[in-house]
């Protein structure tokens, strides 16, 4: 895992308020409901905070999560007093209600990632900014200093901050950031990146989340030093990749989970194609091959587009059968 271990208070605080339901109520059985509408994830309006040397980039969708669990758990009672307890914990430590205050909670990570990490983590809904000061002037403010800065007054300790940049905004994370962040958001809105713009320009900002990322950056971590030692040939086709995404959505039959790469060069995302579609079918057919990761790999297509590659994965009933019916599972003997 990449070392965040300075910035554990907002760390802890943003996972706990973006990650803790996810985790808690993962749905017990496929939703019914229908394909969730596509909208461009370059659309997030949290994007204006990118920082210049990002690295990685993801979205929470509260309502797409709430609504899905609904759908999926309706009628549960015991279900509903979890999540309602969960959702008050969340409230009485941020004094956000995630579940009707929330729209995105958005999150960035820039610098080096092995001695330089930066996080910053972006709350935007209809909750009111002075009642969430408050809180966290109690959870995570003692120690904190506070700052003007072009107009707008900044919470700092020594690694953490956050600031209220604008009306049901909540900005939190490595003080730095935070003040790129504010310059962002009072300039003109800049350009995306060209490989993010594009990857995103597909990725779909309706998902329950979404995350793009710059693979070279993160394979090149000391943290990936042994998975690039076990996998040479995946990590220089994935290093060729300028940026990915990996989003997590419903579907009719059940979850779809999607990743997607852009390449600067169409014979680059062809060459990656057929990589990893061999790849792919050669660990299917090897008998005892790892069960976990082979249920991962039963993709319902792996499609090439121009110089994007896709990979879309049902996570359905379907693909449990087809997954029995491989190698990679030892029957025991008639």
């Amino acid at each position: 895992m990449l070392r965040y271990g300075k910035y554990y208070p907002v760390v802890i605080l943003f996972l706990t308020a973006v990650f803790i339901l996810p985790s808690a109520f993962l749905p017990a059985q496929a939703p019914t409901a229908t394909p969730v509408p596509f909208a461009r994830a370059s659309e997030n309006p949290c994007l204006r905070a990118l920082p210049q040397d990002w690295w990685m980039a993801g979205n929470f969708d509260c309502k797409s999560y709430f609504d899905a669990v609904s759908s999926v758990h309706e009628g549960n009672a015991a279900m509903a007093l979890a999540m309602n307890q969960y959702v008050q914990m969340v409230q009485g430590m941020m004094g956000i209600n995630l579940q009707n205050e929330v729209q995105y909670a958005t999150f960035f990570t820039a610098g080096d990632p092995d001695t330089d990490s930066k996080f910053l983590g972006i709350l935007k809904g209809s909750f009111d900014n002075n009642t969430v000061g408050m809180r966290l002037a109690f959870s995570i403010g003692a120690g904190m200093k506070s700052a003007s800065y072009k107009g707008l007054t900044i919470y700092e300790g020594e690694t953490v901050g956050y600031a209220f940049p604008e009306p049901s905004t909540l900005m939190m994370g490595t003080p730095a950031l935070l003040r790129q962040a504010v310059d962002a958001l009072k300039e003109k809105p800049k350009a995306m990146p060209e490989s993010l713009s594009r990857v995103l320009e597909r990725t779909n900002g309706r998902s329950i989340c979404w995350v793009a990322f710059r693979p070279r950056i993160v394979l090149q971590t000391k943290d990936a030093a042994s998975f690039r030692e076990s996998n040479s040939e995946l990590c220089r086709r994935l290093s060729e990749i300028e940026c990915a995404s990996l989003f997590f959505e419903t579907a009719p039959d059940g979850f779809l989970a999607s990743g997607l790469a852009w390449l600067t060069e169409k014979s680059g995302a062809k060459g990656l194609h057929t990589y990893l579609s061999g790849w792919r079918s050669n660990l299917l057919k090897s008998e005892g091959a790892n069960v976990f990761l082979c249920s991962f790999l039963l993709s319902s297509e792996v499609m090439q587009d121009d110089s994007y590659v896709r990979w879309n994965l049902h996570l359905t009933e379907k693909s449990l059968k087809n997954l029995w019916n491989t190698r990679v599972i030892l029957k025991p003997a008639n």
